[in-house]
């Protein structure tokens, strides 16, 4: 038998045993009682505490109230409801306890009556909650209600989501151009790195540039091509290369050096990044460039020269010249009183006592009989005769000239009687003896002083004059000379007999009368008897009558320049014919210029009484043909463009005479 208590809260001044089930309660009894709040009565004597789930919040009363939705009761005897705390709501009255929010849902205010599902682009993975997380940047959540993380969707690759609490697919933008996105769920897009590029929206992946171009900074779009002047060899390269000294890249886009241009033969690149042809240098004369590609000038070497710019071989000097120095731009002629007999010479020779040479000497000449005057040795006249190239026109004009010298030296016998002589100045010379004879001075200058024991070579020339004649050279001195007194005048006179040429004598004699013979100043070399434009010296080398034009075969005998093309460039020839029987005394030199002036001539190639041609130019000779044979003689210089300028030949002649 089961026995049941009923406790009743009341409060009286007599208690009151009641029986119920054979157990005795005790019960308060008051009259007329006024509760308190959280209290009530029913029966107006005992006052009941409010249960929970319910308030009093008002004295006398009579019934309890209970907690209405949002608010709740937890103990007896409460004057109020207590609001349900934020993650919390009471949704029916009388609540002793509020209810989490469940999964999903979240209440972020007190006395909820109900919970808030997570709104789209937010989740709610945890009871009670009173907030929703967003969906983290890089993805959206669609829907409402969302209870974990897992409900968010990832943005896709080629797009991203850069803030949170995305709540559909729209909030994905497109990787811009100039970047990518190559995962899911990125909140960001990734920049194309220098090396690579992006030309499209919505990438995945950047795009590695090519041989040919380059990207030198982030989130390019498209490559930059490789300029002129530059190349670039490997894929995702970050800038370009130099074409490098010796060669030049004319286009953009070059992927390697194969696509650059090597700099000519004759011409040179000195700087790295060159684009064109015009960044080419020509070599200046002085220095050649044989090979293409080249980035400097070959400075060209003792015994060789280099006549123009922008040659690609050098020259060697020919006979008769020296080079002493690398970087010449012509040969010297060996002076007076020296000569060359090989090619390539460094220096001149002196010539052997007893000898005399001119200017331009292959080799010594014997020299007439010492001359001693007044103790002093003077060597000469010298035996040559000379035709030298003057005037404008392509042969020039031809004038017989004769050439000797004497040599002056301070010697301690110079003065006798035991007088010793320190020093000797010649101030000046002056000319005398046959009227017909013009002579000038042509080696060594004035006023020349000369130490003891040294000595000095005077060179004259004599023109104007044919047969015998006298030339009076009088050498002044000054005080210094230690005679006693202010200054000494030596006299010497050379008594000559000159026949210019044996061969131009039987030549004049052959076509002129007695008459016109006797008319010295119209047969000589300088004249033009029959007005033809062609000297008779030149007419009597080539074989013409100089009393009528040549006809038209004749007049090609003369010398004539041409320009050959050949596979190097532009070279100039000189082209004559000459008679088989040529002259003993006749001596022939094709001499080549850059710049047509009297300094600048070179010889190239010599006739002399060998009959073989001598020189560095290469000469070509054609077969007999009605008793004469064409020469063809080339320049030794090849123009390769026409910055480098012209080129001139002439030719000379020298005929050896006799001089008494």
């Amino acid at each position: 038998m089961k026995t049941h208590m009923l406790a009743v809260r009341s409060f009286s001044a007599l208690t009151q045993i009641l029986a119920y089930g054979g157990i005795g309660v005790a019960v308060p009894f008051l009259s007329a009682v006024d509760c308190a709040p959280g209290t009530y009565t029913l029966d107006g004597i005992n006052c009941i505490e409010a249960e929970p789930g319910h308030y009093v919040d008002t004295p006398g009363a009579t019934k309890q109230t209970p907690a209405s939705p949002g608010t709740y009761v937890e103990v007896y005897g409460a004057s109020a409801a207590q609001l349900a705390p934020v993650g919390t709501y009471v949704a029916t009255e009388g609540a002793s306890a509020p209810t989490p929010a469940p999964l999903g849902s979240y209440i972020p205010i007190e006395g909820a009556t109900s919970a808030q599902l997570a709104s789209p682009g937010y989740y709610v993975d945890s009871e009670g909650a009173s907030y929703q997380t967003p969906a983290p940047a890089g993805s959206y959540i669609p829907i409402e209600g969302a209870s974990s993380l897992s409900a968010a969707i990832l943005a896709p690759v080629g797009k991203y989501i850069p803030v949170e609490g995305a709540s559909a697919a729209s909030a994905a933008l497109v990787a811009p151009l100039g970047s990518f996105v190559a995962t899911e769920g990125a909140s960001r897009a990734t920049l194309a790195p220098p090396g690579r590029y992006v030309s499209e929206t919505g990438a995945t992946a950047a795009v590695s540039a090519e041989p040919g171009s380059f990207v030198a900074v982030e989130g390019a779009t498209s490559p930059t091509l490789a300029s002129p002047g530059h190349y670039v060899e490997a894929f995702e390269s970050t800038g370009q290369t130099l074409s490098p000294p010796g060669r030049y890249i004319p286009a953009s886009g070059a992927s390697s050096l194969s696509d650059s241009v090597a700099a000519e033969v004759g011409t040179f690149i000195a700087e790295p990044g060159a684009s064109s042809a015009s960044a080419a240098i020509l070599a200046p004369a002085g220095s050649y460039v044989p090979t293409t590609g080249a980035s400097a000038a070959t400075i060209a070497s003792p015994g060789y020269f280099v006549a123009i710019a922008g040659a690609s071989a050098q020259t060697i000097s020919p006979k008769g010249s020296f080079v002493a120095e690398a970087g010449a731009s012509a040969p010297t002629l060996a002076p007076a009183g020296t000569y060359v007999d090989r090619e390539g010479a460094t220096e001149a020779i002196e010539i052997p006592e007893g000898t005399w040479s001119d200017e331009g000497a292959v080799a010594p000449r014997a020299a007439a009989a010492n001359l001693l005057v007044d103790g002093t040795p003077i060597v000469g006249p010298r035996l040559q005769s000379e035709w030298g190239s003057r005037g404008s026109n392509d042969l020039g004009a031809w004038v017989s000239v004769v050439g000797f010298g004497i040599e002056i030296r301070n010697t301690a016998a110079f003065l006798g009687g035991g007088s010793s002589l320190t020093q000797l100045t010649l101030k000046s010379i002056e000319f005398g003896g046959d009227a017909a004879a013009s002579v000038r001075q042509v080696g060594g200058l004035l006023p020349l002083v000369l130490d003891e024991g040294a000595a000095a070579e005077l060179s004259f020339e004599i023109s104007g004059v044919s047969g015998a004649g006298s030339v009076d050279i009088s050498l002044l001195t000054d005080e210094e000379a230690a005679f006693g007194e202010d200054g000494k005048r030596f006299d010497y006179r050379f008594d000559f007999v000159l026949n210019q040429s044996p061969e131009y004598d039987a030549f004049r004699g052959s076509h002129f009368s007695e008459s016109e013979l006797s008319d010295v100043e119209a047969t000589a070399f300088l004249a033009d008897f029959d007005g033809d434009g062609i000297e008779n010296g030149m007419e009597f080398v080539f074989g013409l009558d100089p009393k009528s034009p040549p006809g038209p075969g004749a007049f090609e005998w003369l010398p004539q320049q041409l320009v050959l093309e050949e596979a190097e460039g532009r070279r100039v020839a000189l082209v004559f014919s000459l008679p088989v029987d040529l002259f003993q005394s006749l001596e022939l030199s094709v001499q080549a210029s850059s710049l047509g002036e009297a300094e600048s001539w070179v010889p190239i190639a010599t006739l002399d009484s060998s009959a073989v041609w001598q020189g560095a130019a290469a000469v070509e000779t054609g077969p007999v043909q009605g008793g004469r044979v064409s020469v063809l003689v080339k320049d030794v210089v090849v123009l390769e463009n026409e910055l480098q300028g012209r080129r001139f030949l002439r030719l000379q002649a020298k005929v050896l005479g006799e001089l008494q």
